[in-house]
């Protein structure tokens, strides 16, 4: 796959993972951008716990309840770059949410967003360390501020449910990946996807139909956009998808 990555640019220095290939080790950041010669663009993604289809849209892990709206557990100075967070009961892994963020959504630092460099595994009912990478810029204060920690949209992505999706949607893998592997996911440009019900070229289409990871036809406003059909294919086949995901 040398000529793949050859065509393939990237915003922080060289590409060394095909969107053809996947890796049982991390090569790159994730959400990491690159693109292709054509104008199609991709963010450097994991798979979680099962297998991904190529075609099938994809989000990021679902929130864990526990872990929105905590007080924080100790006071954070201006410029500090840790913030101590009690946890409800739910337990996370070491580094869980490295390279996601902490936001803080109420009292004195609210409205602020901070990228998580690492921490120590969450047990659950009790009091952590979340390192960041940038310095605080307006102080928490203990019991009154309140933080949320998110998961990096691009690690451990699932395919969408039918049913509805639980976090945003990160793009379309074009191969098949292996639970646990990190991949390319597409994000924008032409694509095949999943396709149910009947659709039209020009039509937006979103998230929609019976199957896992589908779109389908944009009717009313209760879905992302997350494509404009290019080429029409039977439902249940997969049709070509300008995707608008992230640029």
């Amino acid at each position: 796959m040398v000529d793949a990555v050859k065509t393939m640019q990237s915003d922080v220095g060289p590409v060394k993972q095909s969107i053809y290939e996947i890796s049982s080790t991390q090569l790159h950041r994730f959400g990491m951008r690159a693109t292709t010669g054509d104008g199609r663009a991709f963010r450097y993604s994991r798979a979680g716990a099962v297998a991904l289809t190529p075609g099938t849209l994809i989000q990021g892990a679902a929130p864990l309840g526990n872990h929105l709206n905590r007080a924080a557990a100790a006071t954070a100075a201006v410029g500090a770059t840790k913030v101590q967070v009690g946890f409800g009961a739910t337990a996370a892994a070491a580094n869980y949410y490295a390279e996601g963020f902490l936001h803080c959504n109420d009292v004195g630092s609210e409205g602020e967003i901070y990228k998580v460099k690492s921490h120590l595994a969450i047990a659950g009912s009790d009091s952590v360390w979340i390192n960041l990478y940038d310095p605080l810029v307006t102080a928490i204060t203990i019991t009154t501020s309140e933080v949320t920690l998110t998961k990096n949209l691009w690690d451990s992505t699932i395919i969408v449910p039918n049913a509805g999706y639980t976090a945003a949607v990160a793009g379309v893998p074009i191969i098949g990946v292996t639970a646990s592997y990190y991949f390319w996911a597409q994000t924008w440009g032409p694509c095949a996807v999943l396709t149910q019900g009947a659709i039209v070229i020009g039509q937006n289409v979103i998230i929609g139909g019976t199957a896992d990871g589908a779109i389908g036809p944009s009717t009313v406003d209760v879905s992302p956009n997350v494509g404009t059909v290019m080429q029409v294919n039977a439902t249940g086949e997969y049709s070509l998808i300008f995707l608008k995901i992230c640029p």
